[in-house]
């Protein structure tokens, strides 16, 4: 936001969605792109160190950003169909990023910080439910996510000064996993698919209805 002179200012301002998508569409692939030669470069200097495994996490992440952005802007984008295939794509390769750093982390003795684990879990949780929200399918497996959260905030809950209650109380992290959890429960069971087409073809035929 620009507050120059006094207003507030959207840096959004005069663009228009369609120019959103397509920047958003060329940041996330230079960012991806990026990621991959690093990682690629540390692999052929390091082999699986924990500095790979630290790099692996991070490109990870932006897979799941541009996953997140692909479908939630899928209706705006130029080729809705290419972008539910990549969206679904960087899900898919996300996941295996995470399992195979947590998998590989535990034979070359990098677990990371268990409070850092816990928010990633959290932050995929919070992602998921926001996709099944809009009519898409867990692809990823909630409930397997609530386990390995349960599980992280179990293993902190052993040791009062662990760093994840550095700033909240541990009564705080568990009421921010079962908010979570609460919320994956009060999902409608018949959420349609996310389409706009499809909402305005339900808005068309009940208004011949009413007429």
């Amino acid at each position: 936001l620009d507050k120059a002179d006094g207003a507030v200012k959207s840096i959004c301002d005069g663009l228009t969605y369609e120019t959103i998508v397509e920047r958003g569409i060329a940041f996330y692939k230079a960012t991806i792109d990026t990621g991959e030669e690093a990682l690629a470069r540390i692999n052929k200097e390091e082999g699986w160190s924990t500095n790979y495994l630290v790099f692996m996490q991070q490109l990870s992440n932006r897979y799941f950003n541009r996953a997140m952005f692909l479908l939630t802007v899928r209706n705006r984008h130029p080729d809705p169909e290419q972008a539910l295939e990549q969206g679904m794509m960087d899900l898919a390769t996300c996941k295996d990023m995470d399992r195979e750093v947590v998998d590989n982390g535990d034979q070359e003795g990098f677990k990371g910080d268990l409070d850092e684990y816990f928010e990633l879990l959290l932050s995929r949780i919070k992602g998921v439910l926001h996709l099944v929200k809009m009519g898409y399918e867990d692809e990823w497996g909630l409930e397997d996510l609530f386990i390995d959260a349960r599980k992280a905030l179990t293993s902190a809950l052993r040791n009062p000064d662990h760093p994840l209650f550095r700033h909240m109380e541990p009564a705080g992290q568990m009421q921010r996993l079962d908010m979570a959890l609460m919320e994956y429960y009060m999902l409608p069971t018949n959420i349609q698919p996310h389409d706009d087409n499809t909402n305005n073809n339900s808005s068309n035929n009940n208004n011949n209805n009413n007429n």
